[in-house]
């Protein structure tokens, strides 16, 4: 397992990340690894933002989750992540649909 924050955007087994961050991938359409799923990118994309900005900037365009993939995020998401999707949410940067 890995103790880095990053999320590689493939991986072969899940044991290569945090047991938190296996509910980020799906299996990928062979069957023979995961991939992120969306929610997975959307963190992914924040973590590297975070690794280079002192303040995150916005998403460059809207992001739409839907119900589950909202209360996914939140459950796998640290609390300085959580704080900035929920306030992504309030600027309409990012939409909770269904």
């Amino acid at each position: 397992m890995t103790t880095s924050t990053e999320l590689p955007p493939r991986i072969d087994t899940l044991d290569r990340v945090s047991a938190r961050d296996q509910r980020l991938y799906e299996r990928d359409a062979f069957g023979d690894g995961y991939q992120l799923s969306y929610v997975g990118s959307a963190v992914a994309n924040y973590r590297s933002l975070a690794a280079e900005h002192p303040i995150v900037p916005p998403p460059r365009k809207v992001i739409r989750f839907d119900r589950k993939g909202w209360a996914l995020l939140l459950a796998v998401s640290a609390p300085n992540e959580r704080s900035y999707f929920i306030q992504q949410v309030a600027a309409k940067h990012i939409k909770v649909e269904g």
